[in-house]
């Protein structure tokens, strides 16, 4: 049996400005719906990790979705995975337990 390792270290996510959780926010729920779970994770600030947690299965609309967000946030790299709320496997896992929801945002 394979030795066990530790729990990744805690690590709170590079912040983002309101602008910013406003737009990823309104872009992400308008390809994968209202009640998506928007979460940020990874503390390099030249990085921006999400993930979204959705029952809808966009297929190639997520391409279209991450582009608009590379268009309006400036960042060297900007990750988008996506899973099913029962589907935490690998940088899902890692992003449910280390990332932060976004809050909803009304206007």
């Amino acid at each position: 049996m394979p030795k066990a390792h530790p729990p990744l270290p805690l690590e709170q996510p590079a912040p983002l400005t309101a602008e910013e959780e406003r737009y990823i926010l309104k872009t992400i729920r308008a390809y994968y719906g209202d009640d998506a779970v928007v979460r940020t994770w990874g503390p390099d600030p030249r990085r921006l990790m999400l993930h979204v947690e959705s029952d809808r299965d966009i297929g190639l609309k997520r391409h279209e979705c991450l582009g608009l967000l590379m268009c309006e946030i400036i960042r060297d790299q900007i990750s988008l995975e996506a899973s099913r709320p029962s589907g935490r496997w690998g940088r899902a896992k890692v992003a449910y337990r280390q990332g932060v929801i976004l809050p909803t945002i009304t206007d």
